[in-house]
């Protein structure tokens, strides 16, 4: 099974080569650096940031539920979309306390 940081980059590959951008193209209409997309490409970077994945996506032409899968990859996939997990509260014997001062202030 492939990685997230592989599939959100084969995917940006795939939609650049589509469309006939090298990558400092997509870079320069997109207003990132190509070494993002370089990054993106080779599975260095898993996750992409909001705006840059808009920013993408406007540049490759994606549109409609292909957008909406695209920015939901970018976030990271199905991670992104699974609620975090609830932390119980401690015990009320078991929460920290504040140190007592030794002194008082005035």
């Amino acid at each position: 099974m492939p990685s997230q940081a592989a599939n959100i980059g084969s995917q940006v590959r795939t939609l650049r080569l589509a469309v006939g951008l090298t990558q400092a193209e997509l870079a320069e209409n997109a207003g990132i650096s190509e070494r993002t997309i370089s990054d993106l490409e080779r599975g260095l970077r898993g996750t992409i940031y909001p705006a840059t994945a808009r920013r993408l996506a406007a540049a490759l032409d994606i549109a409609g539920d292909q957008l909406a899968d695209f920015l939901s990859d970018a976030r990271g996939g199905d991670a992104a979309r699974a609620p975090a997990p609830a932390i119980a509260p401690l015990p009320s014997d078991q929460r920290a306390r504040l140190p007592v001062p030794l002194t008082r202030l005035l």
